[in-house]
């Protein structure tokens, strides 16, 4: 493997000789899936290389009228398959200088502590980031489609995405963080038989300047064009022979919940065809079974096109009724097999469209309160929502999802196996920081490591209400 080489020493020198306060941490990031997900998910055993979930197809549903001496109904078997799941890994690594640790002992005793302390922390909030936009996502690690590229030079280029939330809930640059690690592909589609061309491995991204606009720096490329795809480094799993061959990263709730009318066919999501609308990337097979084949796992997938007669894409006046119906459904109707069983157990939505549901919440109910002491509190709160049953549905932050856009589901039926939690690889005789293997340069290094994978037994107690207009 390649030698880790160090920080700008000099810039770690001058920060460690001239700190007079403590040093701000350049990122916090918020965990809202992946703390849901830890807290609530079965937790499920694991051996072996594959995950083998059984699911229950039908059943031998042979009851029938009987006259007084007719025999009893034969026995019907039921019927079962097997869904086969492969783990995922992520890994991420720090690395110190032998010289850097000198000094930093040098300039103070505690100094040494807080640069391993800063560069351990965000080792952790990366691999925490990158595993949440899995477990909010397809599973496929895609960030953004390019548009066009603004600048392209040896070292680095400035691109302009064009995705829109109807491109698998990715709107823009919302997922591309500075220091992230991406590869840029041209990809022919999402069979096993499309070629990829990788024209970026490995770029790190330098600045997000707004909502389109990103910018990316690398050491070696292939000119980048429109329409070309934007992934975590090394998501994506393509063969020797250029063809795709899977994606690396966990499976997430975009895939989970959805529909083989939303699979997509194509990764470049427009609005001209009904099965290139919001689907997941990973097409048309989930957890190793032809989606098609079996209503369990379909979720049901409602589009302004459904709820209110207008159009895919279209952000659409919404009330709290097309909510109401929708966990109706699931609660009291099987959800989108009719077979389901289930009931909502969360709902998922980001800010903004949270406070689109208190605003509305406010104005249907005609809530208020008195306040005898004078006081004056403006603000509106929400943080559950009550069916037409009288049960109470917490309301879950989701910071991933576009604006509206809301999940809801039973997370009884997600299964999150993860025979290695989010934590620090232990090196030679239990270390944490270790020498570099095969380096002789006094280099040192910590992995950060996790592995698992989020599985679901059913998908069809799970819906996606998409087009809500947010403003109104």
């Amino acid at each position: 493997m390649g030698t880790w080489t160090g920080d700008t020493l000099g810039t770690v020198q001058e920060m460690m000789n001239e700190k007079k306060t403590e040093l701000v941490e350049g990122f916090k990031y918020q965990f809202p899936i992946l703390n849901r997900v830890s807290k609530v998910v079965r937790k499920e055993a694991y051996n072996g290389k594959y995950v083998i979930v059984p699911m229950h197809v039908s059943g031998g549903m042979n009851a029938s009228p009987r006259g007084e001496t007719d025999n009893v109904v034969t026995p019907l078997p039921d019927t079962f398959i097997e869904e086969r799941i492969q783990l995922s890994e992520i890994m991420g690594s720090i690395g110190l200088t032998q010289d850097e640790m000198d000094y930093a002992v040098k300039s103070g005793g505690s100094a040494v502590g807080n640069l391993i302390d800063i560069k351990k922390n965000g080792a952790l909030q990366d691999a925490k980031y990158k595993l949440n936009l899995f477990f909010a996502g397809d599973g496929t690690g895609k960030l953004a489609r390019i548009a066009s590229v603004t600048t392209h030079d040896a070292s680095s280029a400035t691109y302009v995405a064009g995705n829109t939330y109807a491109d698998s809930g990715i709107p823009g640059t919302s997922r591309l963080k500075v220091g992230m690690l991406v590869d840029i592909y041209t990809v022919a589609g999402i069979g096993a038989t499309d070629a990829w061309t990788i024209k970026v491995s490995g770029a790190r991204v330098t600045s997000v300047a707004n909502a389109t606009t990103f910018s990316v720096a690398y050491s070696s490329h292939v000119d980048v064009a429109a329409n070309d795809f934007v992934f975590i480094h090394n998501s994506v799993n393509v063969g020797s022979d250029t063809y795709l061959a899977g994606y690396k990263g966990s499976n997430g709730l975009w895939d989970i919940v959805n529909s083989n009318t939303t699979t997509g066919t194509t990764l470049a999501h427009e609005y001209a065809s009904a099965d290139n609308y919001n689907g997941s990337c990973r097409g048309a097979t989930f957890q190793n079974v032809t989606r098609a084949t079996y209503p369990q796992l379909n979720a049901l997938i409602r589009t302004a096109a459904e709820w209110a007669s207008g159009t895919k894409g279209t952000a659409t006046t919404c009330d709290l009724s097309v909510i109401n119906d929708t966990i109706r459904m699931i609660d009291e109707e099987g959800g989108a097999s009719g077979l389901g069983g289930g009931q909502v157990t969360a709902i998922y939505m980001n800010g903004k469209t949270r406070d689109w549901m208190a605003r509305l919440a406010k104005v249907d109910g005609n809530a208020f309160v008195n306040v005898d002491s004078g006081k004056i509190v403006p603000g509106l709160y929400i943080e559950s929502y009550r069916t037409s049953t009288g049960r109470i549905i917490p309301i879950i932050p989701m910071n991933t999802l576009p604006d509206g856009v809301i999940m809801l589901g039973d997370e009884r039926d997600l299964m999150l196996f993860e025979p290695e939690s989010i934590d620090w690889y232990r090196g030679i005789n239990g270390q944490l920081l270790f020498p570099v293997p095969g380096a002789r340069n006094l280099t040192f290094e910590a992995w950060v490591r996790w592995k698992g994978m989020l599985a679901a037994r059913r998908c069809d107690n799970w819906a996606r209400i998409e087009d809500i207009d947010v403003t109104q």
